[in-house]
């Protein structure tokens, strides 16, 4: 087994230094020739400017022909949930077949609850609407007719086409740093996707979400447990910090050092970080989401593709990635 690897598109890092935004689909045909496995985006209506994720990832589609695209992580709360399935089997016949979804519920932070207010979708329903439009998607993505009663939508008789390219439709991960999201993605979705700060915290969500797929008489082999990481890469650990802290206050307006009690942040050498990175190997992670911590678009691919290609350096003598601090999880 090997790690997968992914890179994020710089889109808010394009709007920030006023890159062009079609500049990010060469960053996406790069990265594939690169090697990387998936290249992603994220999503906010209002509250962190972005191109709008879906639009993005259409255009990506037709640049590319190999990497999965991916969304880390899609509201869909804040959508409605039939347009949104039509919009996302749509674009993963675009795809041919090779979109995934990492759903996230917001973050509890005043301009997510704006954002939410202004679409009129209760914010304190949030988890609930998510998860009853993942079993929307689910019921309208397999072709049939459709009759649905839930909490918060009625379907009544309704079908959609195109269906997804693959079967069911894509994948989807709960984007979540929780035991309780860890519980529902055993449940109920294709992986996982946590940021927490130490590999400790990883394994204690993925033996988490283990557990409750084997109470759910579900296969967890079948759910992806993947990571997503901000790193700033720099032979001097000092600069590689002021490099982090720089992208962190520009991105989310908070220094490092508060992201980083919630986030998987790593600033330092090369070597440090793919180091850095196995821990979570050990703890499970399986496929690793790169957000690099630099505001130009080209020393993020130019920084990605140098982990990307220390870690495969790692591969081309071992059959497994190797491993520290014992066996592989």
């Amino acid at each position: 087994m090997t790690p997968m690897v992914g890179v994020f598109l710089p889109a808010r890092e394009a709007l920030l230094n006023g890159t062009s935004i079609t500049e990010l689909l060469d960053f996406a045909a790069q990265a594939e020739a690169a090697g990387f496995d998936s290249v992603w985006t994220g999503d906010s209506l209002l509250a962190t400017p972005i191109p709008e994720p879906l639009t993005l990832l259409s255009a990506v589609a037709a640049r590319t022909t190999r990497v999965t695209i991916g969304t880390a992580a899609l509201l869909p709360v804040l959508r409605n949930p039939i347009t949104l399935a039509h919009t996302l089997a749509t674009l993963d016949r675009l795809a041919n077949g090779r979109l995934a979804l990492a759903l996230g519920s917001g973050f509890s932070l005043p301009a997510n609850r704006a954002e939410f207010e202004a679409v009129g979708a209760p914010f304190d329903q949030r988890v609930g609407r998510l998860l009853e439009t993942a079993e929307i998607w689910r019921r309208l993505w397999t072709g049939a007719r459709v009759t649905f009663t839930g909490r918060y939508w009625t379907l009544n008789d309704i079908s959609i086409a195109p269906t997804p390219q693959q079967a069911g439709g894509p994948p989807l991960w709960l984007a979540t740093g929780t035991a309780a999201g860890a519980r529902r993605a055993g449940e109920r979705f294709d992986g996982i996707l946590p940021y927490p700060p130490t590999a400790e915290q990883y394994r204690e969500l993925t033996t988490t979400m283990h557990a409750a797929a084997g109470n759910a008489d579900r296969d967890s082999d079948r759910i992806t447990p993947a990571l997503m990481v901000t790193v700033a890469i720099n032979d001097d650990p000092e600069q590689a910090g002021i490099e982090l802290d720089h992208y962190v206050r520009n991105f989310y307006g908070f220094s490092s050092d508060a992201v980083s009690l919630l986030q998987a942040c790593y600033a330092g050498p090369l070597d440090g970080c793919v180091d850095w990175l196995r821990s979570y190997w050990n703890a499970g992670a399986r496929h690793i989401l790169l957000r690099i911590g630099n505001l130009d678009p080209t020393m993020q691919l130019s920084i990605a593709t140098r982990v990307l290609d220390k870690i495969q350096q790692g591969l081309s003598s071992e059959r497994l990635w190797p491993v520290i601090g014992g066996g592989a999880a």
